[in-house]
């Protein structure tokens, strides 16, 4: 029997069983990336010292959903982009073997490996560090055989932001409002987190805005996000 078994990558186990990490259901798995994208920009922004400012937009039509979220945290030097990203267990919730937010601790990656398996897209990352003058903009999705990094496409732009994080991913995915939605998480984490701001466009094209010390101010409807 040992001579027939074989290692079992971490990604590979959790290709059969994504619905431990939440991604069980198309609505289950919407609102589960948006809480990953945002814990990891919470997190970042919060050990750098820095006032957290996030923004979320999400897409959603005929069965496929497109999340963005900025912020306007530390950054990532272009050298861990893809480990980050692109590889399971890999990143600052498991260097020091906690996490501050969540449940699962699987970071972004996971959310990344859902649209890969569901959409077949990569992750879209674009990322600047304080003081470099150009953002690294990468694609990167995983390989599931080797839990290791698959690069498509990089290279170096100019952004606007003086430092921080871009993640746009595409999945199946259906939104849907009520207690268990984005709006709700968006709401609970605004008012755990007082010193948070989080400017939020919803596939409707309305924009809610979650200022410091929690409150919420709904702006007028705005042009939706393209279409996935």
């Amino acid at each position: 029997m040992a001579g027939r078994q074989r290692e079992i990558s971490v990604s590979e186990f959790f290709l059969k069983n994504r619905h431990l990490l939440g991604f069980d259901t198309p609505t289950k798995a919407l609102v589960t990336a948006v809480k990953e994208a945002v814990d990891n920009a919470l997190d970042a922004c919060e050990e750098a010292g820095i006032l957290p400012d996030i923004k979320v937009r999400v897409g959603d039509r005929y069965g496929k959903s497109r999340v963005i979220v900025e912020d306007n945290g530390p950054g990532i030097v272009e050298s861990q982009i893809a480990r980050i990203f692109g590889k399971l267990l890999y990143g600052s919730k498991f260097h020091k073997l906690s996490q501050s937010r969540g449940q699962q601790g699987m970071g972004i990656s996971a959310a990344g490996m859902y649209g890969q398996l569901t959409v077949g897209k990569p992750l879209h990352i674009v990322s600047r560090v304080k003081g470099d003058a150009l953002a690294s903009e990468m694609f990167v999705s995983i390989d599931t055989a080797r839990n290791q990094p698959d690069i498509h496409k990089k290279k170096q732009l100019r952004w606007d932001r003086p430092h921080g994080t871009l993640v746009e991913m595409e999945m199946e995915g259906h939104y849907q409002k009520g207690p268990h939605s984005i709006e709700a998480y968006l709401q609970q984490t605004a008012i755990a987190n007082p010193h948070v701001s989080i400017a939020y466009d919803s596939p409707q094209g309305k924009q809610i805005r979650h200022a410091w010390h929690g409150s919420s101010v709904a702006s007028p409807k705005r042009p939706q996000v393209p279409p996935c």
